[in-house]
């Protein structure tokens, strides 16, 4: 009689961060990514692990709800709460969008540079107009598969904003981060970001929020402008 697999095996880690470390694995004999969200030892065990798992429940509901928006993110197929993870697809065939701008870049292709930066326009402002915040907006948190499907990855620092002074700060803080992010790695990519900003304008239905939520914009960049100089 066969033995079923177990449920994740040759755990590889890829990488740690801040909050968490990335594996590699297979679930279920399926490649897969495990997002294990490690003990941080400064804190209170109890303290600890209820802020760890509010933490894993926010970004698997924003993750879900990213989904149910019609934004492309990497599918959920377990929780494992005793080890304070997440198990998600492995999109192993996909590219960073940090590597396509490269190449993009490299080949001088002015247009596939300027879809890009629409669709990922586009993108965010369907997330923003739900009220949700990213929280780490960078190209290598940005993913792109051989059909040109955007998805989006790490939702570990993304919230559900309703306040809406809070809310527009947030938001101008999610598009400033992509900004530095792109004028820091894609020095080159002269047009990039512009292009984004007027794919997400266009893309704000809500007149308001759209012209609320770029004043709040300006604001924040000034204010990263003035830290710049002060040093």
């Amino acid at each position: 009689m066969e033995t079923a697999p177990p449920v994740y095996s040759n755990i590889e880690l890829i990488c740690q961060g801040a909050e968490a470390r990335l594996f590699r694995c297979l679930y279920f004999g399926h490649r897969a990514i495990l997002k294990e969200r490690f003990v941080k030892t400064y804190r209170h065990p109890d303290l600890d692990q209820t802020v760890t798992l509010q933490r894993l429940k926010g970004e698997v509901r924003l993750l879900t709800r990213a989904k149910q928006l019609g934004i492309h993110t990497p599918a959920i197929y377990h929780i494992d709460w005793a080890r304070r993870a997440i198990i998600m697809e492995d999109l192993h065939e996909a590219r960073t969008v940090k590597s396509v701008i490269d190449q993009l870049i490299q080949e001088q292709n002015t247009a596939k540079l300027e879809n890009l930066a629409q669709q990922i326009g586009t993108i965010i402002a369907r997330l923003h107009q739900a009220q949700i915040v990213h929280g780490d907006l960078t190209t290598s948190n940005m993913l792109l598969k051989d059909n040109d499907q955007l998805y989006l990855i790490d939702f570990g620092l993304s919230a559900h904003v309703t306040n809406k002074a809070q809310m527009l700060e947030a938001l101008a803080v999610d598009l400033y981060v992509l900004e530095r992010a792109i004028i820091c790695t894609h020095h080159k990519a002269k047009h990039f970001f512009s292009n984004i900003l007027l794919a997400y304008k266009s893309s704000i239905s809500d007149e308001k929020l759209r012209t609320l939520t770029m004043n709040k914009y300006e604001e924040v960049r000034a204010r990263g402008r003035k830290r710049s100089m002060v040093g």
